[in-house]
């Protein structure tokens, strides 16, 4: 139960791996290592992935765009919506890139600023990302599917000695996908299209 629990979370960050509008500000989200994922409308991120994987059966996404710049609550934040019809927000700050959770206060909703990836980020640290979970970088330099200069971050606790997880993501680009091993079969999401201004 515990495995199951780690790989639909891990399933879920990979799909997250998604007011009032105001104007784009894309001229404050150039292409640099400046922002660990380019947020302006328009972007997109399209995924081979690997529908085998357990986890996929709940949280299948192959397609993320951002779609909107919205003010959630005085946060300024960008909607990124996913194939399956949900829209997530993100914003990059001086410290990395946050979700807006959205917290139900009666009939509306807040939104709370949560770290999703910090931003830089060094050999040995670790984010304490969405469910409490642990991330360790254990590369700034790893190359993936092509890309080279990757960020790889694993987990702290694997859940057994059968599975592991990589999660990788290039600085100017964003996530390029993930490669893990569980039950016995080994799963690899692959960025095999994308836009970023």
């Amino acid at each position: 139960m515990k495995k199951l629990f780690i790989v639909s979370t891990f399933g879920f960050l990979i799909c997250l791996l998604l007011s009032s509008c105001y104007d784009n500000p894309s001229a404050t989200n150039n292409i640099n290592d400046e922002f660990i994922r380019p947020l302006a409308i328009g972007n997109y991120w399209i995924y081979d992935i690997d529908t085998t994987a357990v986890h996929h059966a709940l949280f299948y996404s192959d397609t993320m765009r951002v779609v909107s710049y919205d003010n959630l609550n005085g946060n300024p934040a960008y909607g990124i919506k996913y194939n399956t019809g949900y829209t997530y927000y993100f914003n990059n700050k001086s410290d990395g890139q946050y979700y807006y959770e959205p917290m139900l206060h009666d009939t509306t909703y807040e939104y709370l600023p949560m770290l999703f990836m910090k931003y830089p980020i060094s050999i040995n640290d670790t984010i304490n990302i969405l469910f409490t979970y642990n991330l360790k970088c254990v590369s700034t330099n790893a190359t993936f599917n092509g890309f080279s200069g990757c960020i790889d971050l694993i987990p702290l606790e694997y859940g057994g000695d059968s599975t592991y997880f990589h999660s990788y993501w290039k600085p100017g680009i964003g996530f390029i996908g993930s490669d893990s091993y569980f039950l016995g079969r080994h799963h690899i999401d692959r960025l095999i299209a994308y836009r970023v201004n």
